[in-house]
């Protein structure tokens, strides 16, 4: 089983290092969950956001001045599934 590509990963390696506790600390409070191991479950792909989890992380990211583009991971998705 191939794992889809993370848009949150990769904005969250954009972070600087000096704010990624930070950035995880707020990612735990817009997805609703307190571990580690949950978020990271997130930032990899294993979960997705669902849409107003997904709005609040790009402005998350935003504040940062990290733009995340959804449309091309869900367009990349469909053409490599044909």
């Amino acid at each position: 089983m191939r794992m889809k590509k993370s848009v949150i990963i990769d904005a969250y390696w954009q972070v600087p290092r000096n704010k990624g506790r930070e950035v995880l600390d707020r990612l735990g409070v817009i997805l609703g969950v307190t571990t580690d191991a949950a978020i990271r479950n997130y930032i990899n792909g294993v979960r997705e956001p669902k849409i107003s989890e997904a709005i609040a992380i790009k402005h998350l990211f935003q504040e940062y001045g990290i733009k995340i583009d959804w449309e091309s991971s869900v367009s990349e998705e469909t053409t490599s599934t044909k």
